[in-house]
């Protein structure tokens, strides 16, 4: 799978409020763990960028669990 369709493969999981394991992210997409922090990273720059278009995003990680997952913050 390319880039680009593992971006959008993340990205999707995230707005349907999925918790997601950067080591089965990896081992799914055969990837490092460093890519999929990066990818993640670029996930929340997106956010942050085209936050006008959606209530407010953030991705979080929970340390008890060690997953991602998006935590909305109501605007305004």
């Amino acid at each position: 799978m390319n880039r680009s369709h593992r971006l959008l493969s993340i990205y999707t999981r995230f707005i349907q409020h999925k918790k997601l394991d950067k080591l089965e992210l990896s081992a799914e997409f055969k990837v490092s763990e460093r890519t999929i922090k990066r990818d993640i990273q670029e996930i929340r720059n997106y956010f942050y960028d085209n936050d006008e278009w959606f209530e407010k995003k953030e991705i979080y990680f929970d340390y008890h669990n060690y997953k991602y997952s998006i935590k909305n913050e109501k605007s305004g």
